[in-house]
């Protein structure tokens, strides 16, 4: 509960209502002390979620569900493949679960190509952003280790957005061609 519908829940009546006054005061306390009531209550609930718990918790969480922390990898996304690593592992290797598993760690413009006809049969080929592929390099490649098909290979493509102003004019041009037989 907040302090506001603790405050709520304990109105005093208008006559017993002084600011500052002993009843006040003690109203202020017993509030506080079953704020802090509720809170060790709800601790162990907290705690069960990656994205709330504290980060020795979510270590654990992690070594049951088969994560390891990439080196310079932010916390905030450490937390969400340990909060995820089931439906991440459920979808693994299909495009429906590369989407899911890409968007869920903030790479959200991704294109999956299988079969190409220029190359074999087992290549899956992973179009990235350019920029997304710079920033994560170690996350992408722990993830295809991870989550990727075994008997499949998997390579990227990147692509990169420039803006370029082109102007039209017109041209005034002779020209002449000869040919010459030998």
């Amino acid at each position: 509960m907040t302090l506001n519908e603790w405050d709520l829940l304990t109105k005093l009546p208008y006559w017993l209502a002084k600011p500052d006054s002993k009843l006040d005061k003690l109203r202020k306390g017993v509030v506080a002390f079953w704020m802090r009531v509720s809170e060790l209550l709800t601790w162990p609930s907290k705690q069960l979620d990656p994205m709330t718990a504290e980060l020795q918790i979510v270590h654990l969480l992690a070594w049951e569900r088969d994560i390891e922390q990439i080196p310079q990898e932010t916390e905030q996304l450490y937390r969400t493949r340990v909060k995820y690593a089931l439906k991440f592992a459920k979808g693994a290797g299909s495009k429906e679960g590369w989407h899911f598993m890409f968007k869920k760690l903030g790479i959200p413009k991704i294109s999956i190509d299988e079969r190409m006809n220029n190359a074999d049969w087992d290549v899956i080929r992973l179009q990235l952003l350019d920029s997304d592929l710079a920033d994560s390099p170690k996350l992408i490649e722990n993830i295809i280790k991870q989550y990727g098909r075994t008997c499949r290979r998997y390579e990227f493509a990147t692509s990169n957005t420039t803006h370029t102003n082109v102007a039209v004019g017109f041209c005034n041009v002779v020209w002449q061609s000869h040919h010459i037989k030998n």
